[in-house]
């Protein structure tokens, strides 16, 4: 394995490093203090073992507002 990287790195020289236009444009993303998160677990279809999820509390709001109104939608459908 190493011979292998060693050989992709022999063979390919040495790499320019070129900054990239995201890191020069684009915005830094608000740091989320871990005080800010909500940790919730959630019961995975086909799985034994729940999944936990950390998000803020207004991302889950806003995934509690998606899933109720797909929900609607779908109770909404008229049959034919």
């Amino acid at each position: 394995m190493i011979a292998f990287v060693l050989a992709a790195l022999f063979t390919h020289g040495p790499v320019a490093a070129e900054p990239t236009p995201q890191t020069t444009t684009a915005p830094k993303p608000e740091k989320v203090r871990k005080a800010d998160m909500v940790c919730r677990h959630e019961v995975v279809v086909g799985s034994r073992m729940p999944r936990r999820i950390c998000t803020t509390q207004g991302e889950w709001e806003i995934r509690s507002t998606n899933d109720r109104q797909q929900v609607e939608k779908v109770q909404n459908i008229q049959p034919l």
